[in-house]
């Protein structure tokens, strides 16, 4: 595929996203049940999940927990041990020489520690890169930690299989001695607001804690549930709680007052293995898939077309804002929030390559390689667009009163560039039997080689001069139209050795800038041509692109294998630190950005960062945002 927007003076994700010819659809979370009316569908803009098992880097398929600490290591806990992620690579902490196996839970609490918690080993606690251990002899009841909290007052307290311990700021660990909870299976703990901690017991009993002491116990029939699983205190509302069973209900209200009603119920989910809030939802992990709930509880979102189905465990959120669960039967799942919004997705489109987008007002037209001509509005693809004539440059009619129908039935066209001019004409450059066509709203006109443009039916792109004439890249040379007639041809007998042109722009004096495939740049200055190739400092002779910049007297190049520019004396300048070598398009947004596209994505980078040409780390716009088509 090859991405390239045109007419749109500052590139936005939210505004284009170009698609190739993978032969996949972007990877959307689609709910897949018709007839309930609060279940809700994500939007195919919404996210892209990315598994991670024991065939793409982490070293198992089963996780128990995550967190991220401070410094941005993601940590997952699994039955085989402790994994650290990097952003890059997942590697597995040496049980050896930890003595950590079995992780069942993780904590990363105020002071930057991690907490560990084992199904068999008691808890480790890693602190400024020494560990340190905690078992029966230390004070565990139990060596089975379930859960991890920590207080407002640095207290850290652990839900294990015979009560709640508590690790004191001097690390000595003494237990709560409630009679209630002392020998009971503890299942989860947690902060809620004012300092509480609230815990779930296995019977499905909830109680509190405040400055390591039990205020509160409610069971199963005070609360009005039972078989509760999963505990959320409400961080927004003091003494509220969301509670979720092993089947499908959810609840929410004040927890001293137990529970009158369900919340909302998420079948065909069931088995509620913890909750979550995010963005004001609430987000469910449950053995057989994930859902949101809203804030009001109306509307339950159900994420279907995901890699992990089965056994979710838990979830966080990264710096970056993505979500990642964990199952323990499936491994590590991270959720990429899209920045792009997929418009053959939304559009129910086949995929195409698309070659070039441009804006109009409210329409926006896409040219395509296979499909022609596709022209959206309002969210939907317009099956005509009816023209009050069309006619080519030499005054011929041409028996047709519709552009889409022109080029998709008439010419077939496989449509290269789309570009706005400064009047908002529309000129539509392609391979086809009308290689050149401007469409001013009512009218269009046809350019082909009967009027002036060079014999091969093929038309790459247009530029507009500062004279308002058009220079026109050809196979064939460069044509040159003004007052809607070709008045001038820049071609082989003008000196051109290779007519094969990429691109064209307007240099400084009026002079005319020629990108070749092949043969490097050709000036054209007052009839005199000046060519500038790779004995002259160009790092390749195929020039994809030539683009002005917007506020200097320098013209940016995307050459095959590097980016450039050529200065105000058409000397070339190298931009030797860019991360990238294979780049198919350069735009300079109103921020003074360029971005730059790419076949494997989008690099942004301050212009002045690129003229500096020392230390450059671009903005990347790839898969991990949402960008899933771009080779």
């Amino acid at each position: 595929m090859i991405i390239t927007v045109s007419g749109i003076g500052a590139l936005s994700a939210s505004q284009v996203f170009a698609r190739g010819n993978a032969g996949g659809v972007m990877d959307t979370l689609r709910d897949t049940s018709d007839d309930d009316p609060n279940q809700e569908t994500d939007p195919a803009s919404g996210y892209s999940p990315v598994l991670y098992n024991n065939t793409n880097g982490l070293p198992t398929s089963e996780a128990n927990a995550i967190v991220q600490t401070s410094e941005g290591f993601l940590w997952i806990g699994s039955y085989s041990g402790l994994v650290q992620y990097d952003g890059n690579t997942f590697t597995r902490i040496d049980s050896a020489k930890t003595g950590i196996t079995s992780v069942i839970s993780l904590y990363a609490d105020s002071k930057n520690r991690l907490w560990v918690g084992t199904n068999d080993n008691g808890v480790a606690v890693l602190d400024k890169g020494e560990w340190q251990h905690f078992n029966k002899q230390n004070g565990l009841n139990s060596l089975s930690v379930r859960a991890i909290a920590e207080d407002e007052n640095g207290l850290i307290y652990l839900a294990t299989t015979k009560g709640v311990a508590i690790v004191n700021e001097d690390m000595t660990i003494t237990t709560v001695q409630a009679d209630q909870i002392r020998e009971e299976y503890i299942r989860s703990i947690m902060l809620g607001p004012n300092n509480v901690i609230y815990a779930l017991t296995m019977n499905g009993a909830i109680f509190t804690l405040k400055d390591g002491k039990m205020t509160a116990y409610y069971d199963p029939g005070f609360l009005r549930v039972e078989d509760i699983h999963a505990i959320l205190p409400d961080p927004a509302v003091s003494g509220n709680i969301y509670c979720a069973t092993s089947k499908s209900s959810i609840y929410y209200g004040p927890l001293n007052k137990g529970f009158q009603s369900e919340y909302a119920n998420i079948e065909p989910l069931s088995y509620v293995n913890s909750l979550h809030k995010y963005d004001d939802e609430l987000w469910v992990c449950a053995d057989n898939g994930i859902c949101r709930v809203t804030n009001d509880g109306k509307a339950v979102i159900r994420l279907t077309n995901l890699p992990m189905t089965t056994s979710v465990e838990n979830m966080t959120s990264d710096y970056q804002k993505n979500l990642w669960f964990v199952s323990s039967q499936q491994g590590v799942m991270k959720i990429v929030s899209n920045r792009f919004t997929d418009l053959y997705e939304q559009l129910h489109l086949n995929d195409d390559v698309v070659y070039s987008t441009c804006r109009q007002a409210s329409r926006l037209f896409i040219g395509t390689k296979t499909s022609g001509l596709i022209v959206v509005e309002n969210n939907k693809c317009l099956s005509s667009l009816p023209l009050e004539k069309i006619t080519t440059a030499g005054g011929k009619t041409i028996d047709q009163h519709d552009l889409i129908k022109l080029f998709n039935e008439d010419a077939k066209a496989r449509i290269r560039s789309i570009s706005r001019d400064s009047r908002g004409r529309i000129w539509f450059c392609s391979f086809s039997k009308y290689p050149l066509v401007c469409y001013d709203g009512q009218n269009a006109t046809i350019f082909t080689s009967n009027d002036g443009l060079p014999a091969s039916e093929r038309v790459r792109a247009v530029f507009e001069c500062s004279d308002g004439s058009m220079a026109v890249a050809c196979t064939g040379g460069v044509a040159v139209i003004k007052d809607g007639k070709v008045v001038d041809v820049i071609g082989a007998s003008d000196g051109i050795d290779n007519t094969e042109i990429l691109t064209v722009a307007e240099g400084k004096n009026g002079d005319i800038l020629i990108g070749t495939d092949g043969d490097g740049i050709y000036v054209s200055s007052e009839g005199k041509l000046r060519h500038i190739t790779t004995d002259n400092g160009l790092m390749s002779d195929t020039i994809l692109r030539i683009k002005k910049d917007h506020k200097r007297d320098i013209y940016w190049l995307v050459t095959s294998n590097s980016i450039s520019y050529l200065d105000g004396n058409y000397g070339v300048v190298t931009i030797n630190n860019f991360p990238y070598s294979n780049n198919f398009d350069i735009y300079q947004n109103d921020r003074d950005e360029m971005w730059v596209l790419s076949s494997n994505g989008i690099y942004i980078v301050p212009t002045e960062t690129m003229i500096r040409n020392t230390d450059i780390m671009p903005f990347f716009y790839a898969r991990g945002n949402g960008l899933s088509y771009y080779s």
